[in-house]
Protein backbone atom coordinates (compact mmCIF):
# COMPACT_ATOMS: atom_id res chain seq x y z
CA UNK A 1 0.00 0.00 0.00
CA UNK A 2 1.24 2.98 -0.88
CA UNK A 3 2.09 6.20 1.58
CA UNK A 4 0.54 9.55 1.14
CA UNK A 5 2.77 12.46 0.63
CA UNK A 6 2.28 14.27 3.55
CA UNK A 7 4.59 17.43 4.30
CA UNK A 8 6.69 17.47 6.89
CA UNK A 9 6.59 20.49 8.93
CA UNK A 10 9.10 22.88 9.28
CA UNK A 11 11.29 24.27 11.91
CA UNK A 12 12.34 27.87 12.02
CA UNK A 13 16.12 28.61 12.77
CA UNK A 14 16.46 31.62 15.25
CA UNK A 15 19.90 32.31 14.20
CA UNK A 16 18.70 32.84 10.45
CA UNK A 17 14.54 33.78 10.40
CA UNK A 18 14.31 33.58 6.66
CA UNK A 19 15.79 30.26 6.82
CA UNK A 20 13.30 27.13 7.27
CA UNK A 21 14.88 23.39 8.07
CA UNK A 22 12.71 20.08 7.38
CA UNK A 23 14.78 18.21 10.21
CA UNK A 24 16.08 19.57 13.60
CA UNK A 25 18.94 18.71 16.36
CA UNK A 26 17.69 20.40 19.45
CA UNK A 27 18.95 20.17 23.12
CA UNK A 28 17.49 20.23 26.32
CA UNK A 29 15.73 23.44 25.95
CA UNK A 30 14.37 22.73 22.45
CA UNK A 31 17.00 25.15 20.79
CA UNK A 32 18.11 24.17 17.39
CA UNK A 33 21.74 23.26 17.08
CA UNK A 34 22.07 25.13 14.01
CA UNK A 35 25.50 26.50 14.50
CA UNK A 36 27.49 23.29 14.65
CA UNK A 37 26.83 22.76 11.72
CA UNK A 38 27.90 25.37 9.72
CA UNK A 39 30.86 25.25 11.51
CA UNK A 40 31.48 21.61 10.35
CA UNK A 41 30.51 23.11 6.61
CA UNK A 42 33.41 25.70 7.57
CA UNK A 43 35.59 23.49 8.94
CA UNK A 44 35.47 20.97 5.24
CA UNK A 45 35.71 24.71 3.29
CA UNK A 46 39.23 25.22 4.50
CA UNK A 47 39.98 21.59 4.65
CA UNK A 48 38.81 21.68 0.77
CA UNK A 49 40.89 24.68 0.38
CA UNK A 50 44.23 23.66 1.75
CA UNK A 51 44.43 20.53 0.01
CA UNK A 52 43.67 21.60 -3.24
CA UNK A 53 44.02 25.12 -3.91
CA UNK A 54 47.63 25.16 -4.50
CA UNK A 55 46.91 22.37 -7.30
CA UNK A 56 44.78 24.50 -8.53
CA UNK A 57 46.19 27.66 -8.27
CA UNK A 58 49.75 26.18 -9.83
CA UNK A 59 47.80 24.29 -13.04
CA UNK A 60 44.58 26.54 -13.62
CA UNK A 61 45.75 29.78 -12.94
CA UNK A 62 49.47 29.38 -14.15
CA UNK A 63 50.83 30.56 -10.54
CA UNK A 64 54.45 29.19 -9.10
CA UNK A 65 54.29 26.95 -6.41
CA UNK A 66 56.27 29.30 -4.68
CA UNK A 67 53.70 31.94 -4.64
CA UNK A 68 50.84 29.46 -3.98
CA UNK A 69 52.32 27.80 -1.29
CA UNK A 70 52.73 31.28 0.38
CA UNK A 71 48.95 31.73 -0.26
CA UNK A 72 47.67 28.77 1.23
CA UNK A 73 50.58 29.02 4.01
CA UNK A 74 48.97 32.58 5.01
CA UNK A 75 45.26 31.28 4.31
CA UNK A 76 46.61 28.74 6.80
CA UNK A 77 47.72 31.46 9.39
CA UNK A 78 44.44 33.63 8.85
CA UNK A 79 42.46 30.23 9.32
CA UNK A 80 44.50 28.93 12.44
CA UNK A 81 43.52 32.83 14.24
CA UNK A 82 39.85 33.54 12.74
CA UNK A 83 38.29 30.47 13.67
CA UNK A 84 38.72 30.75 17.75
CA UNK A 85 37.95 34.38 17.48
CA UNK A 86 34.78 33.74 15.91
CA UNK A 87 34.04 30.84 18.27
CA UNK A 88 34.44 33.29 21.26
CA UNK A 89 33.24 36.55 19.48
CA UNK A 90 29.68 34.39 19.12
CA UNK A 91 30.18 32.65 22.65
Amino acid sequence: MPVPNVPKPLYRIDECPDVMADACVGDDQGNLIFLSIAGCGGLWATVGFGAWGNALMTRQYGISPVVAGSIIASFGIGAVIAKPTLGWISD
